[in-house]
């Protein structure tokens, strides 16, 4: 059968967005409505052929690169993010607001959110310099090896 997804994305953004679908999971559904900016037919497209799927996978090897401490694993998660440069802003995308939930989740908890806003600054810088037209694997690696030092990863080979 066919499945339909209905996307609510409310006009002020620094409310939580919600997102509600039928067929798909919750958090992808959010997600999608963060990545559509107010637009839910952009956001059933973006839920549609499993390009969310894609994207968070991509989010999750960036992020366990830059854990890990091993330059292979960072070099690996950025050659597999590729040069598609639409592709790799949509996943920063993905993980800026990733990393926008999660620090206002633990300020709603009273926990420290310094390593949170210093990690959503750089993704942001990432955002900003891939729009700038740099490199796009240049700037995956340079973000993960930076992430990985604001998460406390030393790198080593």
């Amino acid at each position: 059968g066919q499945r339909l997804a209905v996307v609510v994305v409310p006009e002020r953004l620094e409310h939580r967005q919600r997102a509600v679908a039928r067929g798909v999971e919750q958090d992808v559904a959010r997600e999608a409505a963060l990545l559509a900016d107010g637009s839910a037919g952009r956001a059933l497209a973006l839920l549609e052929g499993g390009r969310m799927a894609q994207r968070r996978s991509l989010v999750a090897r960036l992020e366990q690169a830059a854990g890990s401490g091993s330059a292979r694993a960072v070099f690996a998660a950025a050659a597999h993010a590729g040069s598609d440069r639409e592709e790799i802003g949509a996943a920063l995308a993905l993980l800026y607001g990733s990393l926008a939930v999660r620090m206002r989740d633990a300020a709603s908890r009273g926990l420290a959110t310094a390593s949170l806003r210093s990690r959503l600054r750089a993704v942001g810088r990432a955002r900003d310099a891939l729009q700038a037209n740099a490199s796009a694997q240049l700037t995956v690696e340079h973000l993960v090896f930076g992430l990985g030092a604001l998460m406390g990863a030393r790198t080593s080979g």
